[in-house]
């Protein structure tokens, strides 16, 4: 008798193990997902927009100054900037989840674990390849993996497309990008430029060594780009500066100074919808149909 009750059991036991989920799969149940409630704060703008992509805009609690997109990132609470934000609104928050930027200029990341809170940081891109993989890790730390291969998908697929149409461009014309005054510029390192290579321009400065250079007037000058890009000085300050009569994009007026600079400096998805805007004024200022 004894022995006949082990086999009953094991077979409950088997059925439990077995059968029930088959069957609690075949009813659809719903599940609860893992971050369902979960309060999040980004110490990243790039990440911000990110995680609002990836639908949990609703979960997100905290944000820095600069998280600005989408615009509904602004009415978030704001804890400060990325190298020192306000610990004490970040406690009072009491977040599920910091997510943030890798960086040696700042030590947020281990006070806030000192303090008790989860944090993740992610590395910053240098290429695009690297936005894909941050945009998977994103979603992974999120449990939103698919959403995020989803979001990966779209933007290889318009750069895909934007670097199709740049051989539509008769030249590929060289451009000064202004990121910052005094002749502050974009070098080679960096996802911001190969997406103007891939686009259909040369950087004059992609062959530095340095993320973020500062360059002289008389090297701009004497590169002579065809394009100029600028995120901060209209185009009428640009015209008018001394000794820059000589450089084609002036006296062509091709200047680009209506730019969403975001677009362009950010690693995040976004990047591509920056590609296919930058690309489309490049066509303008020669005179080609943006059609496909």
């Amino acid at each position: 008798m004894h022995r006949l009750w082990k086999y009953l059991a094991i077979i409950a036991i088997t059925l439990v193990v077995l059968v029930l989920p088959q069957f609690f799969r075949s009813q659809h149940v719903a599940s609860i997902p893992n971050n369902a409630g979960m309060k999040i704060i980004s110490l990243a703008p790039h990440i911000t927009t990110i995680i609002f992509a990836l639908g949990l805009g609703d979960n997100v609690v905290g944000v820095t100054t600069y998280c600005d997109d989408p615009p509904s990132a602004t009415l978030k609470t704001q804890v400060g900037d990325f190298i020192q934000p306000n610990l004490e609104m970040i406690l009072k928050l009491d977040p599920d989840l910091i997510l943030t930027q890798r960086s040696d200029s700042s030590h947020s990341s281990q006070k806030l674990r000192d303090l008790g809170q989860t944090v993740v940081e992610f590395s910053s891109p240098f290429s695009i390849e690297e936005i894909y993989l941050l945009i998977e890790s994103v979603g992974r730390s999120l449990k939103k993996t698919d959403k995020a291969l989803s979001l990966v998908s779209s933007m290889k697929h318009k750069v895909a497309k934007v670097r199709k149409r740049a051989k539509r461009l008769p030249i590929r014309p060289t451009i000064y990008i202004e990121n910052d005054v005094p002749s502050w510029t974009i070098g080679g390192p960096t996802f911001t430029n190969e997406a103007i290579s891939i686009s259909g321009a040369d950087n004059i400065f992609g062959d530095l060594d340095l993320r973020a250079p500062r360059v002289s007037e008389e090297m701009i000058i004497r590169n002579n780009p065809k394009i100029i890009l600028s995120f901060v000085s209209p185009s009428e300050d640009i015209l008018s500066r001394p000794g820059w009569d000589s450089i084609d994009a002036i006296k062509n007026h091709r200047i680009i100074d209506q730019f969403e600079h975001r677009l362009l400096v950010r690693a995040n998805h976004r990047l591509a919808d920056g590609m296919q805007s930058f690309q489309n004024l490049i066509f303008r200022q020669f005179g080609i149909s943006e059609d496909d």
